[in-house]
């Protein structure tokens, strides 16, 4: 198997230009990428990383541009993982009116580079890197295969304030200085148009969509939220930053989902008069179980959640719920609780979920004590009534090898069972690990350790595809789902939590093949209740992947809107083809993570692509689901 490679551009910008209009200078920024390299030197020295660091005047718009061509472009391929680190200013500004429809607020989010907004007799010369550039060169380099990792430690929003705070109990020292970047558009009001995103790549390639390649981009805070700057052991550093860092040097190979929960609590912890979320987004199927920056999937462990007493509802809770996959049952959900996220000593105590919410679950402890006034850590020991029943066909010896290798990878999406027949029939043959779905091949496995990984995701899959809330105050039928043809008059509308419909999918013979039977459609939607929700509206595809397709708060009253109208199914070479879309309304904001995984099965084929007075509880959430049966007319 060939030597996975690393190829690393970190850029951080403390010093920016003297003519820069109305950006200050910063002092983590520097400090944050050092630490990354020296990071990457002593925990990833397998991987050979090759590091170019462009700091203050060298990280200039052209620069940065020219480095991401030439040092991680170029040297992508399947067995190459790519790092982009930024650290500094982030803005927005406005967008060019072609992307109006994929940006309600028709704005572009930027990255402001050394010389981003420099002025000369009178004129603007230097630009931001915006997001739709760097959304090409993502693209490019996951065209070719690479795995593709961003982290932004910067703002993307109209103001950018990095400050610091003192709460007691914790090392961070009071900042002197805030610092703030408006938006573009404040003192430039004229749009970015398509021939200056990186010099008319739009324009020349026709592109009428923003291209989404396969990565992860891991940034300090939400899009209307600031990342802090604080003083830390001694140094400026970027909240965020400093313990990403943290995390990753007490665990080198830990998991992407993992990865954010440890984060996100680390960051919590600290008191600033704006909040700071750390928010991990994933496209095109990116695989978030896989070890940070090895390209490998992790076995299909347990990740441990904070457990912490809440004094307002007087219980513990853990911050795991339905959107982490934990379904609402009558019978016991059990978990083991420790002292430490590393899980490297036995549980101190055990409990069981007396309620499930979307981010969080009530706990009642049944064994050992804990201390209020102390944060712990628990995982999931069980599901009752698994979403994915699989029967057994093998010797007795390849059953308890498959039951022991589940135990052992903490695979807990899906049960053998042998009083009823079911759909699923795991297989042992031959010495090869065997599938089938009434009867159906699915995939085939040497090893018994993938085989279980496999299973656990399909049983991932069934898990949040039939999770439901019985105990919800949001009526599906309000919110109006609806499915459309844009060049038919097909309509499916969707006014009950479980619903299938029909879609036919028509030829157009001037196309190539592939994409002869592709079919345009949008999905709308509304919020008629008197208060913000959130929607998250993802696909399940027939190969058991899962993809967000769209995931932003929407404000009350909003009227009909388009969660998506890029899309397009398209069966290939098959008469008739099942998919699902599932539009999850919440109270509370979800992350991409808890829902994305790629296909398990291996399929160059894909059925769903880019198209040329009311109480508000509070944590609430309702799912909406629509099957769609695909068939050529």
């Amino acid at each position: 198997m060939p030597q996975q490679k690393l190829y690393v551009l970190l850029v951080a910008v403390d010093e920016y230009h003297e003519d820069s209009f109305r950006v200050g200078d910063l002092e983590g920024c520097v400090n944050d990428i050092e630490a990354v390299e020296t990071l990457l030197k002593k925990y990833y020295k397998s991987l050979k990383p090759r590091i170019i660091k462009l700091t203050n005047a060298q990280a200039t718009y052209q620069n940065v541009v020219e480095y991401f061509q030439t040092h991680l472009i170029a040297h992508a391929d399947e067995n190459t993982t790519l790092l982009f680190w930024f650290s500094g200013h982030g803005s927005r500004q406005n967008t060019d009116p072609m992307f109006y429809k994929l940006s309600p607020e028709q704005k572009d989010e930027t990255l402001v580079c050394h010389d981003s907004r420099a002025v000369a007799n009178g004129q603007m010369w230097g630009q931001d890197l915006a997001d739709k550039e760097l959304a090409v060169l993502i693209d490019l380099a996951a065209q070719k295969g690479a795995e593709v990792v961003t982290v932004f430690d910067c703002c993307h929003s109209g103001s950018i304030t990095r400050e610091g705070e003192e709460r007691p109990g914790t090392s961070l020292a009071v900042s002197s200085f805030t610092r703030q970047v408006a938006d573009r558009s404040t003192f430039n009001r004229s749009s970015t148009t398509r021939n200056q995103y990186l010099q008319g790549y739009y324009q020349k390639h026709r592109l009428a969509t923003v291209p989404e390649g396969c990565h992860i981009a891991l940034s300090g805070c939400q899009k209307n939220e600031t990342s802090k700057e604080c003083l830390i052991d001694g140094q400026k550093r970027g909240i965020f930053s400093y313990y990403l860092q943290k995390v990753l040097q007490s665990n080198p190979g830990i998991s992407y989902a993992h990865l954010f929960e440890q984060v996100k609590t680390h960051v919590a912890r600290h008191q600033f008069r704006t909040p700071q979320t750390p928010n991990f987004k994933e496209a095109d199927y990116f695989n978030t179980h896989r070890s940070f920056l090895a390209a490998q999937a992790t076995k299909s462990q347990a990740i441990p959640f904070e457990v912490k007493y809440d004094t307002y509802s007087k219980e513990w809770k853990i911050q795991m719920g339905a959107s982490q996959g934990l379904p609402q049952s009558n019978q016991p959900i059990h978990f083991a609780i420790y002292d430490n996220p590393q899980l490297n000593k036995k549980p101190i105590a055990y409990a069981a979920a007396t309620s499930v919410g979307m981010l969080s679950s009530g706990l009642k402890l049944k064994k050992g004590k804990l201390k209020p006034q102390k944060e712990y850590w628990g995982i999931l020991l069980s599901i009752p009534n698994t979403a994915l029943k699989v029967n057994f066909e093998g010797n007795s010896w390849a059953e308890s090898r498959l039951t022991k290798q589940q135990a052992k990878n903490g695979a807990i999406n899906f049960a053998l069972d042998a009083t009823l027949p079911h759909d699923y029939k795991a297989k042992f043959e031959r010495n090869k690990w065997y599938l089938l779905k009434n009867e159906e091949e699915l995939f085939k496995e040497n090893l018994v350790g993938r085989f279980v990984n496999k299973l656990d995701q399909i049983g991932r899959w069934h898990m949040f595809l039939n999770n439901l809330n019985n105990q919800t105050h949001l009526p599906a039928h309000i919110f109006d789902l609806t499915i459309q043809g844009k060049d038919t008059s097909q309509k499916i509308n969707v006014n009950t939590t479980r619903q299938k419909g029909r879609f036919k999918c028509i030829p157009n013979h001037t196309r190539e093949p592939q994409k002869m039977w592709a079919t345009p459609y949008e999905v709308v939607a509304q919020n008629p209740l008197s208060y913000p929700v959130f929607f998250t509206l993802l696909y399940f595809s027939p190969f058991y992947g899962i993809q967000v397709y769209y995931n932003e708060p929407v404000e009350a009253n909003s009227g009909l809107f388009k969660l998506i109208d890029h899309k397009s199914f398209n069966p290939r070479d098959r008469d008739q083809v099942t998919s699902y879309l599932q539009l999850i309304v919440s109270t509370q904001k979800l992350q991409d993570h808890f829902f994305s995984q790629p296909d398990v099965i291996r399929d160059e084929v894909r059925f769903s692509e880019e198209a040329d007075e009311q109480i508000l509880r509070p944590d609430d959430w309702c799912t909406i689901t629509l099957e769609v049966k695909l068939h050529k007319a």
